[in-house]
């Protein structure tokens, strides 16, 4: 069965101005997860080591799998296992002078042999080739809020219509800061065996080099592996850009009568409507072994979905 090993420690320490600081630690290590393996196969390089073995069986692959006639076989195993470290700051400030704050910031790492049950196993003759960034690994997160009640007409201002028009405001917001998502790139070519799994690109240079909008990595720093080879690069060994958000809420409170209360809101996302970019093209083609991306490929690297666009809510809401 599966099993998570999970810790925690922290300590709490009130600071002046109503400020109380959080500092903790939070891991867990889990095994026996599910993955999912090819096991009918022939390893990679096996046709470059033997360059006769398939004119032997009259080149049908299927003669040389270990279990003879059945074809691929998917076996469902829990050999996978993970491991998440994280630190966690924590300034908040309470409510007071009609104000409250929160700073919120997490360095961690996730880690793992595959992200989800359903995710196969690329190398089945290694598992241990899988460990790598998990693809929800975010290692920086930065969060900060606030509640921001605005003060109540007071003195010559303070009169019915003044009341109802400027008391009951709030404001608030959240920025949020945090790192790109892990991506694999894949390579054209050939392994040289039967299911052996999927090819990555030789990194030999900076892959982020001349970043533009359009164009988020470097085609010349990948190469296709020379046939046979995995590459160099492995799984989510890259990253999309981080994400920079803010939203806000403006909102009005009404009170009715004791015990029948309004609000108005008025909610807006991704508020500066920053384009927000949430995938890229990540398959890499080589005319030749060993070769540089195909001249006929231009579209690596590029920008191909984005985060939503600022969105306006309203809303009314009673309260009896």
């Amino acid at each position: 069965m599966p099993s998570i090993y999970s810790w925690y420690v922290g300590v709490q320490k009130e600071l002046p101005a109503r400020f109380a600081l959080d500092v903790s630690y939070s891991g867990n290590h889990a095994v026996h997860l599910m993955d999912q393996r090819l096991v009918n196969t022939v390893p990679a390089n096996t046709f470059v080591t033997n360059p006769t073995l398939r004119q032997s069986v009259n080149f049908k692959d299927d003669a040389l799998r270990p279990y003879y006639g059945w074809g691929n076989l998917n076996a469902i195993e829990t050999l996978g296992y993970s491991r998440y470290d994280a630190m966690m700051i924590r300034v908040s400030r309470r409510m007071s002078n009609n104000i409250a704050v929160n700073f919120n910031y997490t360095r961690s790492r996730a880690m793992g042999i595959v992200d989800n049950d359903s995710d196969t196993i690329n190398n089945p003759y290694n598992i241990r080739q899988n460990w790598a960034n998990a693809g929800y690994d975010q290692p920086n997160v930065f969060t900060t809020d606030f509640v921001y009640d605005l003060p109540k007409v007071k003195g010559s201002w303070d009169n019915p219509a003044t009341r109802l028009a400027l008391n009951g405001w709030e404001v608030t917001g959240i920025f949020r800061a945090q790192s790109g998502m892990p991506i694999t790139i894949t390579s054209n070519g050939s392994l040289m065996g039967v299911n052996a799994g999927t090819q990555y690109p030789n990194l030999v240079g900076d892959p982020y080099a001349g970043q533009t909008k359009t164009q988020w990595l470097n085609p010349a720093a990948f190469q296709r592996p020379a046939d046979g080879q995995y590459g160099t690069l492995g799984r989510s060994a890259l990253r999309m850009p981080g994400v920079r958000n803010v939203d806000a809420s403006l909102i009005k409170n009404f009170t009715i009568r004791e015990s029948v209360k309004a609000a108005f809101r008025c909610e807006v996302f991704n508020l500066f409507n920053h384009p927000q970019i949430w995938g890229l093209n990540t398959g890499f083609s080589a005319d030749n072994p060993g070769g540089s991306i195909s001249a006929n490929l231009k579209n690596f690297g590029q920008p191909n979905s984005f985060r939503e666009a600022r969105i306006l809510q309203l809303a009314l809401r009673f309260s009896f």
